[in-house]
């Protein structure tokens, strides 16, 4: 029994379409954990169907027992879907320790708050002791 040549035609069609639709789902995936400090479509969709937007705002120091402000330059953002950070020290008490912290913050007793806020135009660090030594960034995802 032979196979004869009219198959291959949609074989091959058969096989580009799912190699487009393999390198379509890899480039979704890539863009789901792609982080930048510019805005990018993460592929998503929140559940009024509209695209979801990441971007990652490098808000440096993190304040001494004080509020500090950070522009985030989204100035069409409607829905906040996530946000979280991270703040990292080089090292503690003198010691050769690198810490990494993710914001917000609590420490086990509790006294040692670092709160974020996402603001209409800004991010908002909100710190209870002595952060200064900490450089932080925060991921914001939202819709427009």
């Amino acid at each position: 029994m032979s196979l004869s040549l009219p198959i291959f035609p949609d074989v091959r069609r058969t096989l580009l379409h799912w190699k487009q639709a393999l390198l379509s789902e890899s480039d979704s995936y890539l863009k789901q954990t792609l982080y930048k400090k510019d805005e990018i479509a993460t592929g998503g969709v929140w559940i009024d169907m509209k695209p979801i937007y990441r971007k990652v705002i490098e808000v440096g120091a993190l304040p001494n027992a004080t509020t500090k402000d950070v522009d985030h330059d989204i100035p069409t953002m409607d829905t906040i879907v996530d946000f979280w950070g991270t703040a990292t020290r080089a090292s503690a008490a003198g010691g050769t320790t690198r810490i990494t912290i993710g914001i917000p913050h609590a420490d086990t007793g509790s006294t040692n708050l670092v709160e974020v806020q996402i603001l209409v135009d800004k991010v908002r660090l909100v710190t209870a002791a002595d952060y200064s030594a900490y450089d932080g960034f925060v991921v914001i995802e939202y819709t427009k």
